[in-house]
């Protein structure tokens, strides 16, 4: 079946035309699990959680993100600098994917890519297209900045990440011209000791995307850090256990693998913990019912820091 901009009216409530032609455009095509198919899904989650041993985010994480990031920085070539040439190699792994609470099998090419990219086009249609200064933490090769530059022309886009493969490669690309008219360069950034060596305008966005998913309970340091800059808007396209129900199974399913793989916890508890201080505003919650097989991971939040 194909999918059409109508059947993401539950998650978006204000598509507009820029994002309705986006979604024309991916042409995306799936169908649903058949019985069998979902059950095996089903039972490859609950082995991987109750019963392998997974990999823990957190610091000890760095160099395997380095390693992957230099695949892309060992195969850039100045001539065909681009999109294409920083698209990650880890979307489409599973033949399953979640979408509007239920398991599908997609049809369409790059599928669970576009399907990132799309949450990606709503909300920084939404929210970015008067931001001087867009800075994505923990940015891998910059795939995500180049959603930012198509509604924004004027924005100065700033990658940050802890893997110097990906620092490079991002700054390659911007030499041979990839993000054009853009102005795009990168600097390092660990999420666990976070500082700058620039300063950022005070019109400029922080965004994260299925990054800050990677320090688990320790965001402390980061929110400090954004508090004490002070942005005028802050995006996050992350899993974010909260709005889960476990009473279902494939949101606790979502839950279990989040905790066994020891991503993100706490994290919109606090944002509205401090918006009943008045230190924080939260714009939006959404929660797009996206995902991989194992997880529903891109929930967006919007908020800003007040003092």
């Amino acid at each position: 079946m194909k999918v059409y901009p109508d059947h993401f009216n539950k998650i978006f409530d204000d598509l507009s035309p820029y994002v309705v032609q986006r979604i024309m455009d991916y042409k995306f095509e799936h169908r649903l699990a058949t019985a069998e198919e979902r059950d095996d899904a089903i039972l490859g989650m609950i082995r991987a959680i109750y019963h392998h041993e997974l990999p823990v985010s957190g610091p000890a994480r760095h160099p395997i993100w380095e390693a992957g990031w230099a695949e892309n920085l060992k195969a850039f070539d100045p001539t065909k600098a681009g999109r294409e040439l920083a698209k990650p190699r880890y979307h489409g792994k599973y033949p399953i994917v979640r979408w509007n609470g239920d398991l599908y099998v997609p049809e369409s090419e790059d599928y669970e890519h576009n399907m990132l990219a799309v949450i990606q086009d709503w909300v920084f249609d939404k929210y970015l297209r008067n931001s001087d200064m867009v800075c994505e933490f923990g940015c891998g090769t910059g795939h995500n900045l180049f959603r930012v530059g198509d509604v924004n022309s004027n924005v100065t886009l700033v990658g940050l990440d802890w893997a110097t493969s990906a620092v490079q490669f991002i700054n390659l690309q911007a030499q041979a011209g990839a993000y054009s008219p853009n102005l795009a360069w990168a600097h390092g950034f660990d999420f666990f000791n976070p500082s700058l060596t620039f300063t950022p305008s005070k019109n400029c966005a922080f965004v994260t995307v299925a990054s800050l998913e990677q320090v688990g309970s320790k965001w402390k340091p980061f929110f400090d850090f954004v508090m004490a800059i002070q942005p005028k808007v802050v995006i996050h396209i992350e899993p974010i256990e909260e709005v889960l129900d476990d009473r279902c199974l494939l949101d606790h399913l979502s839950r279990e693998y989040f905790r066994k793989r020891g991503y993100l916890t706490g994290w919109l508890r606090h944002l509205q913990a401090a918006e009943k201080l008045g230190k924080a505003e939260i714009h939006r919650v959404a929660r797009t019912f996206i995902g991989s097989k194992f997880i529903e991971g891109y929930t967006v939040i919007v908020w800003s820091p007040r003092r």
